[in-house]
């Protein structure tokens, strides 16, 4: 099986946030801002989409972030972009905890992400 840049959502809005994130990881170098742009500017609410950089280097750290203002349009894009795009996509879907929860759970239990 072909390894290809992975995404997973890591989510909704914290109190600090009103839009919702997919997280896009295993990114090569090639990948830009402007590339996932591309591929994500079709939803009529994409916001924003940003390739995670060295500052030294400037080579992507692996990882970047693609925003939505509406939660449709965030489910609508990692159902669709599963398995397309301008590169090999695999997406896996895991939901963060809001800060708040985080906090309260961090004294009773050490709080993880579940991937699938």
């Amino acid at each position: 099986m072909k390894k290809g840049p992975q995404f997973a959502l890591y989510t909704a809005s914290t109190g600090q946030r009103d839009d919702f994130r997919i997280f896009c990881g295993d990114l090569g170098n090639d990948v830009t801002d402007e590339i996932l742009t591309r591929a994500f500017s079709k939803y009529s609410s994409f916001l924003k989409a940003k390739v995670v950089r060295d500052k030294r280097t400037n080579k992507t750290k692996g990882f970047g972030f693609v925003s939505f203002k509406d939660p449709q349009d965030f489910i609508k894009a990692m159902k669709e972009m599963n398995g397309t795009g301008p590169f090999d996509v695999r997406i896996y879907v895991a939901f963060l905890p809001s800060v708040g929860q985080i906090r309260q759970n961090s004294s009773r239990r050490r709080v993880g992400l579940v991937a699938r």
